[in-house]
Protein backbone atom coordinates (compact mmCIF):
# COMPACT_ATOMS: atom_id res chain seq x y z
CA UNK A 1 0.00 0.00 0.00
CA UNK A 2 3.13 2.61 0.59
CA UNK A 3 3.37 1.91 -3.28
CA UNK A 4 0.39 2.60 -4.04
CA UNK A 5 0.30 5.97 -1.80
CA UNK A 6 3.89 7.34 -3.17
CA UNK A 7 2.40 6.56 -7.01
CA UNK A 8 -0.08 8.88 -6.29
CA UNK A 9 1.42 12.01 -4.69
CA UNK A 10 4.03 11.46 -7.27
CA UNK A 11 1.04 10.84 -10.05
CA UNK A 12 -0.70 13.94 -8.62
CA UNK A 13 2.97 16.30 -8.96
CA UNK A 14 2.52 15.69 -12.87
CA UNK A 15 1.89 18.98 -14.87
CA UNK A 16 0.22 16.89 -17.79
CA UNK A 17 -2.87 16.07 -15.88
CA UNK A 18 -5.48 18.33 -14.88
CA UNK A 19 -6.61 20.17 -11.63
CA UNK A 20 -9.58 17.92 -10.76
CA UNK A 21 -7.65 14.90 -11.81
CA UNK A 22 -4.44 16.04 -9.59
CA UNK A 23 -6.73 16.79 -6.63
CA UNK A 24 -8.50 13.39 -7.05
CA UNK A 25 -5.12 11.48 -6.76
CA UNK A 26 -3.42 13.50 -3.78
CA UNK A 27 -7.42 12.68 -2.45
CA UNK A 28 -7.06 8.85 -3.13
CA UNK A 29 -2.93 8.77 -1.62
CA UNK A 30 -4.39 10.67 1.56
CA UNK A 31 -7.55 8.31 1.71
CA UNK A 32 -5.29 5.14 1.38
CA UNK A 33 -2.74 7.01 3.93
CA UNK A 34 -5.92 6.91 6.70
CA UNK A 35 -6.77 3.33 5.22
CA UNK A 36 -3.40 2.17 6.59
CA UNK A 37 -3.50 4.23 9.88
CA UNK A 38 -6.84 3.03 11.26
CA UNK A 39 -5.59 -0.99 9.95
CA UNK A 40 -2.20 -0.42 11.61
CA UNK A 41 -4.34 0.68 15.10
CA UNK A 42 -6.44 -2.54 14.34
CA UNK A 43 -9.41 -1.29 12.80
CA UNK A 44 -11.06 -1.78 9.29
CA UNK A 45 -13.63 0.59 7.78
CA UNK A 46 -16.72 -1.31 5.76
CA UNK A 47 -17.27 -0.35 2.68
CA UNK A 48 -20.79 1.32 2.99
CA UNK A 49 -22.14 5.05 2.49
CA UNK A 50 -19.99 7.49 4.04
CA UNK A 51 -16.62 5.32 4.04
CA UNK A 52 -14.57 8.58 2.87
CA UNK A 53 -15.72 10.50 5.83
CA UNK A 54 -15.60 7.68 8.56
CA UNK A 55 -11.93 6.83 7.14
CA UNK A 56 -10.94 10.40 7.38
CA UNK A 57 -12.19 11.31 11.10
CA UNK A 58 -11.19 7.40 12.27
CA UNK A 59 -7.57 8.66 11.43
CA UNK A 60 -7.72 11.72 13.70
CA UNK A 61 -8.87 9.25 16.15
CA UNK A 62 -5.66 6.69 15.93
CA UNK A 63 -3.68 9.46 15.01
CA UNK A 64 -4.42 11.98 17.14
CA UNK A 65 -4.51 15.45 17.12
CA UNK A 66 -1.74 16.49 14.74
CA UNK A 67 -3.56 15.44 11.64
CA UNK A 68 -6.74 17.38 12.39
CA UNK A 69 -5.74 20.18 10.25
CA UNK A 70 -5.17 17.52 7.07
CA UNK A 71 -8.47 15.73 8.53
CA UNK A 72 -10.29 19.14 8.17
CA UNK A 73 -8.79 20.03 5.02
CA UNK A 74 -10.15 16.83 3.27
CA UNK A 75 -13.79 16.67 5.03
CA UNK A 76 -14.08 20.37 3.65
CA UNK A 77 -13.19 18.92 0.37
CA UNK A 78 -15.95 16.56 0.53
CA UNK A 79 -18.82 19.18 1.10
CA UNK A 80 -19.27 19.23 -2.41
CA UNK A 81 -19.44 16.45 -2.95
CA UNK A 82 -22.43 15.53 -0.32
CA UNK A 83 -24.64 18.08 -2.49
CA UNK A 84 -23.92 16.04 -6.18
CA UNK A 85 -26.77 13.49 -6.67
CA UNK A 86 -25.02 10.30 -5.31
CA UNK A 87 -23.14 11.80 -2.17
CA UNK A 88 -20.30 10.91 -0.92
CA UNK A 89 -18.70 6.91 -1.59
Amino acid sequence: MRALIARDLADANLAGFSADRRFATAYNAALQAAHRAIACAGYRIMSKVGHHRVSLESTELVLGKAVHNYVDYFETCLRPLDAAPGGVP
